[in-house]
């Protein structure tokens, strides 16, 4: 080890367990991913069906274009999403102040991955407006 990081370990730990701010987060952490999930098996029920030769010789019929319900839901679950993980970096920017606190970096490939699908979503679908 380092001169600098035995300087870390030889300063008193004054927190004893875990506090409520990082039990809300770990909760609010776990509720914006299944979200997360949930929003991406929404995503794949809510588009296009694809044709298959095998739908194509017994004539069944097949969903050409997305779900507009299915859509709407998805886009509450995406901005839900973003909410939550937003709240999440917000709490831990008030509670995370020492070198030694971990980065949580889950939290920032899940507001990148959610904000870039709603941005996405936002650019392909005029018709969806925003209440």
């Amino acid at each position: 080890m380092t001169e600098k990081s035995n300087i870390y370990h030889k300063i008193s730990e004054r927190r004893f367990g875990h506090d409520i701010f990082y039990r809300l987060m770990v909760a609010l952490n776990v509720a914006s991913w299944s979200i997360f999930i949930a929003a991406m098996a929404v995503f794949h029920l809510a588009r296009p069906e694809m044709e298959t030769g095998v739908s194509r010789y017994l004539n069944i019929e097949i969903r050409t274009d997305w779900d507009h319900s299915l859509l709407s839901l998805l886009f509450m679950l995406l901005v839900s999403c973003v909410g939550l993980t937003l709240a999440m970096l917000i709490i831990r920017s008030r509670r995370a102040r020492r070198k030694t606190d971990s980065m949580w970096m889950n939290m920032f490939i899940l507001i990148a991955t959610a904000g870039a699908s709603l941005l996405v979503m936002l650019m392909r679908f005029e018709w969806l407006q925003i209440a």
